[in-house]
């Protein structure tokens, strides 16, 4: 098939710049910038050339600032009247060389580009090349746009930089963030990975719920009962339909849709006679049925119960903890886990000589019992309610902070159950659980006992995968904070949770990846996040971000995005992505694919409900007809 001219190049080249003049045709296009284009050097099929257009110009050689200095007044009085030729108008684009395309293998381009060079868009075998990988150890995440319309092949990114490298999602309210972060989930959990999802505001409390399917389906004009009808004829239930079409998805790579027209043969067969070809082949059928990822698939589809620990009997493929971190002697192989975990339910810490008293404590008690075995400890030798000496007056300072403790555990009570972190940590790490999400809603916790909840959670299974030997065959997890930026705030001015929450995160990210340990974080204010943390994020997923400090803050955690890739990111659209780093081959602007699973809590409409249901109200009782 002949490929399709936009432009050729112009003026001054280099082997990492070049622009081009594009056609009439292309000439209106707003969707230039992020675009890729091709072009061959010295005739060579089989290696092209890659560009990233960054920035697009439009230029009239009527209208030059020269002239308009030298001639304002006429000039101005020209454009008033339009007598100025329109067709002398042109745009250039501008371009960044990614490299030379080659078996596809990217590397890096050390030739000049000639004057006059023919540019074509990207071709569907370069974008194969470049952003797809069949392997399921690769995320399909969304599609790319190109001069054409948006191209069927998905982009994937690498997995498994995803989750030894660290990763973040960034977006304003609206963006689609969430959406993008429940799709990766998704796929890592899928393809049996483990996740610890700290949850404050329960946007993934549907996270196990796939009959988002339907969704998907009538986005993409497709009716759920012929899809019903045709499964059941194979014995196949509603619920299965949703684990089996996600599967398929996963063996192949690509959404379900996009399997669904590979399988045609001309891209216009009917539903029926797609589904048919799927449900016509008995063997693929078996397969996937036998299968051990359709087998997690079944239990993801199950619905958990709010559960402290889950038994043998109701752990499902994600398990929801409503906790906080139970208070208990920890042992002294955690060091000083337990005395911290009590200063970040104060907000304070223990003094030297505090300190020394409650080291001479041993309890093996919890909860409200650990805490009054702590005040005997602490009973002072008073006379008349008034300490004898230096001793018992520390004893004293100590027995009022554990009353303060008490009412603290007693108020997290009210809405949480305590946790044994120990237990919490053996059910997330267990390889023979059905788990794989581990969700930690922290919506009814206060923003102390959530930062609390993170620490505790992170800094114990951490120190266990560091310090005890007698752990083996440790199970890789992946922690990801929704909301980071108050989880892990940049300015924590000395408050104990949120300096512990940070510590912990800081160990992950330096030291994480030689125990399997990874994070994700996922946030609306990047800039407000502790930057260490959040500059050891090889991957970025970035949606739209509108404020300048974000956009620095951006600029300085990451490598190679340049101010016009940036930019790009005010105004880029709810759904789109910017997707840059060590898990893709290069930076890439994506539409992002729909969640398969039901969302967590929709975005509030108040006032509309309120006036559209009065204003309907009224509109009956009038009998009021519209025009």
């Amino acid at each position: 098939m002949k490929k399709i001219v936009i432009g050729a190049s112009l003026g001054s080249t280099s082997a990492f710049r070049f622009k081009f003049i594009l056609t009439d045709d292309e000439f209106e296009k707003e969707n230039l910038v992020y675009n890729y284009v091709e072009l061959n050097l010295n005739g060579q099929v089989d290696e092209v050339l890659i560009a990233k257009i960054i920035d697009v110009k439009k230029e009239n050689p009527l209208v030059t600032p020269e002239q308009a200095g030298a001639l304002a007044k006429d000039v101005l009085s020209q454009i008033n009247s339009f007598t100025i030729p329109q067709r002398f108008t042109y745009a250039v684009a501008e371009c960044e060389v990614v490299g030379i395309l080659k078996e596809g293998k990217l590397e890096m381009n050390r030739k000049s580009i000639p004057p006059a060079t023919d540019i074509f868009p990207i071709s569907q075998k370069s974008i194969e090349q470049l952003f797809h990988d069949k392997s399921p150890n690769y995320l399909p995440i969304g599609g790319m746009e190109s001069f054409k319309g948006s191209y069927g092949t998905p982009i994937t990114i690498n997995g498994d930089e995803l989750v030894t490298k660290h990763f973040a999602i960034f977006g304003m309210t609206g963006s689609g963030k969430t959406n993008t972060a429940a799709k990766v989930i998704e796929e890592l959990a899928i393809r049996g990975y483990n996740i610890v999802l700290f949850d404050p505001h329960d946007d993934y409390q549907n996270i196990n719920d796939f009959s988002g399917i339907k969704d998907y389906f009538e986005k993409n004009n497709i009716d759920w009962d012929i899809i019903k009808n045709n499964f059941a004829e194979k014995n196949i239930s509603e619920e299965e339909i949703f684990s089996f079409l996600q599967t398929v998805s996963v063996v192949y790579n690509i959404p379900i849709v996009g399997y669904l027209l590979k399988i045609s043969e001309n891209g216009k067969a009917s539903l029926n006679e797609l589904l048919m070809k799927i449900l016509g082949d008995d063997t693929l059928i078996e397969c996937i049925k036998n299968s051990a990822i359709f087998q997690r698939q079944m239990n993801f589809a199950e619905k958990p119960n709010d559960t402290e620990i889950p038994t043998e009997e109701n752990k499902k493929y994600v398990s929801t903890y409503n906790i906080f971190p139970e208070l208990r002697d920890y042992g002294k192989n955690h060091g000083t886990f337990s005395k911290r975990l009590m200063e970040c339910f104060l907000g304070e810490k223990f003094t030297g000589p505090q300190e020394r008293i409650l080291a001479l404590c041993n309890s093996d008690q919890k909860g409200i019992d650990y805490i009054n075995e702590l005040k005997i400890v602490c009973e002072p030798e008073e006379s008349n309610g008034k300490a004898k000496n230096t001793q018992d007056s520390t004893k004293m300072a100590l027995a009022g902070k554990f009353t303060t403790l008490e009412t603290i555990y007693h108020n997290a009570s009210k809405a949480s159950k305590a946790c044994d972190i120990e237990e919490l940590m053996k059910n997330i790490t267990d390889s023979e659980s059905k788990s794989r999400i581990h969700r930690i809603s922290l919506s009814s916790l206060s923003e102390s006992m959530r930062k609390t909840t993170v620490y505790a959670v992170v800094n114990y299974i951490f120190n266990e995968y560091k310090y005890n030997n007698e752990l083996k065959d440790k199970t890789p997890v992946l922690f990801i904070l929704e909301e980071a930026r108050s989880l892990i705030p940049k300015n924590t001015r000395e408050h104990i949770p949120s300096l512990s929450a940070v510590e912990a995160l800081r160990d992950l990210a330096y030291e994480g990846r030689k125990f399997k340990l990874a994070y994700g974080l996922i946030s609306q204010k990047p800039s407000t996040i502790d930057e260490e943390v959040a500059s050891q994020c090889n991957t970025l997923i970035l949606q739209q971000l509108k404020s300048p400090d974000d956009q620095s803050y951006v600029k300085k955690v990451t490598e190679g995005m340049t101010e016009e890739e940036l930019s790009i990111l005010k105004n880029i659209g709810t759904g789109k992505a910017v997707v840059t780093g060590t898990a893709i081959k290069s930076t890439v602007l994506i539409d992002v694919f729909r969640r398969y699973s039901k969302e967590g809590v929709k975005e509030p409409r108040p006032l509309s409900d309120i006036v559209i249901n009065e204003v309907n109200d009224i509109k009956n009782k009038l009998k009021f007809e519209e025009n």
